[in-house]
């Protein structure tokens, strides 16, 4: 049996990773991927943004989140196989996440570390 998407993104600054994983166990589920994802999420909320709605390309444009998870986009194959769907805006959220790193090097310089 074979399991695929077609997906066509026209954003010119948005991307959509489809992202697929073989796992240990063939227990694993969707419920425990998305509660995973929602757990890193709620720890870092400026990194990813959970999703219940269906995301359309608009959804990501200006969005400085590295991930915007479509937590109802998930696809469990026979087995051990899922799928994931994440989006992000790729200049905004690299934009954002180097903004983080010269916040995290300016503490650590103020804190009396070495760069």
């Amino acid at each position: 049996r074979i399991e695929g998407s077609a997906l066509n993104v026209p954003v010119p600054n948005g991307s959509l990773l489809d992202l697929t994983a073989i796992f240990k166990s063939k227990d694993i589920t969707i419920e425990m991927i998305n509660n995973a994802v929602q757990k890193y999420a709620d720890q870092h909320p400026e990194i990813v943004e959970m999703m219940n709605d269906p995301i359309v390309s608009t959804d990501v444009i200006g969005n400085s989140h590295s991930v915007v998870f479509d937590w109802d986009a998930s696809i469990k194959s026979s087995g051990r196989m899922i799928k994931t769907l994440t989006w992000y805006h790729a200049a905004k959220a690299m934009s954002a996440r180097i903004i983080d790193l010269i916040i995290a090097y300016d503490k650590l310089n103020a804190e009396g570390g070495s760069l």
